[in-house]
């Protein structure tokens, strides 16, 4: 650890951020908690400010990003770099899916491809989390793909674990009793919820299961509805209504319980920067059928079952072959774990964060190649 460095931390949506990237921060930050006195949580704004309360009181040193001390180097883990600090700034891209063809073609595009495209031309060095999405970086906005670091998340295995003692007060009464596949993710498109429940539609005289999904349930809003449309799995989902139990914002404790419980965890995304959730239920030993697409053979392995995301079809025969299964073997899952592991994470970012911040600040101009029309910004942030 190198002495004297004061270290930066964007924590405007630390916690709010409810998707697996305020999770990992979180943690990260949990690791840290030896020293917070190396540390400034910096806010954008004072309802932001406040919401850092809880850390305060835990010993972290907290304030606007406008009055911060001196600082060695800022850490901006949120996709985005909202402010220019008089040290060096570290980007931390998760993913790039606005540039993809999974991303919705809605109003919120280009301002998503902007911020993006802004965070990494203003970065010092830029981080990421899987070597999937250092190439789509670099693809997708020319980041020189040797000077980015790749620095693995990890379920937190003390939360994450196996346990032969069932925890029905912690199930939704629905579940009870009853097999069930589960699916933890968003409604948004590159998740492919669409996929698992034409899937699960094709299943539903093959299998007794219902489906847990943990995420919103889809919902048409008044604007949609004046204007006759209708949310695009608002059909699918009605069809299958008896064998669906939605469950939103659940705790840990609750969705451990959910993972050590199901008879199969399915992951159908087209796009993931890390995929979080299938290492989680890895960790808890349930078995995973998940789409070879993106990071997520990278992620897992050999240790899931692996189908075409974008083959209802396919999907439904690997669901129908994995609950047959018995299993990955238990030493193969555990050595594989052991790659992913939130005390190796932490070291690897503090260390990253502490070699960049005894850099000399570099100059923006020249270093990219030319951003197309829509994304040009300014210099100055």
């Amino acid at each position: 650890m190198t002495a004297g460095l004061k270290i930066g931390v964007d924590a405007t949506y630390l916690t709010r951020d409810t998707r697996g990237m305020g999770r990992c921060v979180r943690t990260i930050l949990q690791q840290w908690e030896e020293n917070p006195e190396r540390f400034i949580l910096l806010a954008l704004s004072r309802r932001h400010l406040a919401s850092l309360k809880e850390y305060s009181q835990r010993g972290w040193h907290t304030c606007l990003y406008n009055e911060a001390p001196d600082l060695s180097v800022c850490w901006f883990p949120w996709n985005r770099i909202d402010w220019d600090p008089e040290c060096p700034r570290v980007a931390l891209i998760h993913d790039v899916a606005p540039f993809t063809e999974f991303h919705p073609h809605n109003r919120h595009r280009e301002d998503d491809q902007a911020r993006l495209a802004e965070a990494v031309r203003h970065a010092d060095a830029v981080m990421t989390i899987s070597s999937f999405s250092r190439a789509e970086i670099h693809h997708h906005l020319g980041y020189p793909i040797e000077e980015m670091e790749v620095i693995y998340w990890a379920p937190d295995r003390y939360v994450f674990s196996p346990s032969p003692l069932v925890r029905k007060d912690l199930l939704p009464e629905a579940l009870h009793d009853k097999p069930f596949l589960l699916y933890v993710g968003t409604l948004e498109p590159r998740k492919n919820l669409r996929g698992l429940l034409e899937a699960m539609a094709l299943l539903q005289k093959q299998i007794p299961h219902q489906l847990a999904l943990v995420c919103p349930q889809p919902t048409t809003s008044w604007t949609d509805k004046i204007l006759g449309r209708t949310h695009e799995l608002e059909e699918i989902t009605r069809a299958l209504a008896p064998r669906l139990v939605w469950l939103d914002q659940l705790d840990d404790a609750r969705l451990v319980e959910l993972y050590r419980r199901t008879d199969l965890f399915v992951m159908p995304s087209l796009y993931e920067g890390f995929g979080l959730p299938l290492l989680e239920a890895l960790a808890c030993g349930t078995k995973v059928a998940a789409a070879r697409a993106a990071s997520l053979p990278e992620v897992g392995g050999n240790l899931p079952r692996w189908f075409n995301p974008k083959d209802s079809v396919d999907i439904a025969k690997v669901i129908m072959e994995a609950l047959e299964w018995p299993g990955p073997d238990p030493e193969e899952l555990e050595q594989h774990l052991q790659h992913f592991h939130w005390t190796q994470t932490a070291e690897e970012v503090l260390h990253f964060l502490e070699e960049v911040g005894q850099r000399p600040r570099r100059s923006n101009s020249g270093v990219f190649p030319s951003l197309p029309a829509h994304l040009q910004i300014p210099e100055e942030i």
